[in-house]
């Protein structure tokens, strides 16, 4: 409703706040690493089927590989769900490093490094 009082376009506003792949392409070229981090973005991405999760990641996957036309190597867990068939996926797609969202001790596996939310960092 609000979007509609404002009278936004959401195709100009997309354009704005979401990369394309022509984006995406310039900062792999530009040298930053690409990662994985699901195709929709689900916040519950633990909570989904086996093979609704996995289509996430092969979706995910296949897009950014044809853009980066790399292997992609790393992946961060989106909402900082996951579970163990994610892991499974991430073997599969040769994925040798994750990022969890939070910054808690006590995770042992590759899949699960800490790094700080974005949500959480403030510009001073």
């Amino acid at each position: 409703m609000m979007i509609e009082n404002s009278r936004l376009k959401l195709s100009d506003v997309s354009k704005k706040i979401w990369f394309n792949s022509s984006a995406i392409k310039h900062l792999h070229q530009s040298g930053h690493i690409i990662g994985l981090h699901s195709h929709s973005h689900p916040n519950r991405l633990n909570q989904l089927s086996h093979e609704d999760q996995y289509r996430e990641y092969i979706d995910n996957y296949k897009i950014l590989n044809g853009i980066t036309e790399e292997r992609l190597s790393v992946a961060a867990h989106p909402t900082n769900s996951y579970n163990d068939d994610t892991f499974k996926f991430f073997k599969e797609l040769n994925v040798i490093i994750g990022f969890r969202s939070t910054m808690e001790i006590g995770f042992d596996s590759n899949y699960e490094f800490p790094r700080i939310d974005h949500a959480l960092l403030s510009i001073t």
